[in-house]
């Protein structure tokens, strides 16, 4: 999922999400990094256009209810905030047929978040949008491959090879011959 954040300024800048699959939901929801959302000096940006599978899906004003980021986040958002660096974007689910229906996502476990993966024999899939591929029409996900280091309560850590326009993307695993997510990159 790359996302086209237009900020405060009018300027537009990169980012990745990503859909999770949350039974009960009415949209489809899509989780990324608080600071694709909100600047360092606490500006939030206009709108967010979705982009799916490199076709526009959805625009998002940030004066909606469809668009949150961390209360935390809002209050410090900044490189010493790490944990709280998360916002979601709903939008409007597809149509065929004239019946809503729900976009492939990814599922999630909060457990496995929280849990020492570094003797689970898992590997961390991190993968987004770098930016420098997706300036035209020829949006391109990438992902790395690395493993898990050390644990923190809120916070994951991962050596694997990231680039910018990335962040937002999601982390995950392969477990029990699911992918599921971990965390947001």
């Amino acid at each position: 999922m790359d996302i086209d954040p237009e900020t405060a300024n009018g300027l537009t800048a990169l980012g990745s999400g990503f859909l999770v699959n949350i039974p009960g939901a009415k949209k489809d929801i899509i989780f990324t990094a608080g600071h694709n959302l909100i600047s360092k000096d606490g500006n939030c940006v206009k709108a967010v256009d979705v982009i799916i599978d490199g076709k526009p899906a959805a625009r998002v004003k940030t004066l909606g209810e469809d668009f949150h980021i961390s209360e935390s986040y809002k209050t410090t958002p900044n490189d010493n905030n790490p944990v709280d660096d998360y916002g979601c974007i709903l939008i409007e689910r597809a149509k065929v047929n004239g019946r809503e229906v729900p976009r492939e996502g990814f599922g999630f476990s909060i457990p496995l978040a929280f849990a020492d993966l570094r003797g689970m024999g898992l590997k961390a899939f991190v993968g987004g949008y770098p930016g420098e591929l997706n300036m035209d029409d020829n949006v391109e996900f990438r992902y790395a491959l690395g493993d898990f280091g050390q644990t923190d309560p809120g916070q994951l850590f991962y050596h694997a090879s990231t680039e910018k326009g990335q962040s937002g993307g999601p982390v995950w695993v392969l477990y029990k011959g699911y992918e599921t997510v971990i965390g947001i990159q």
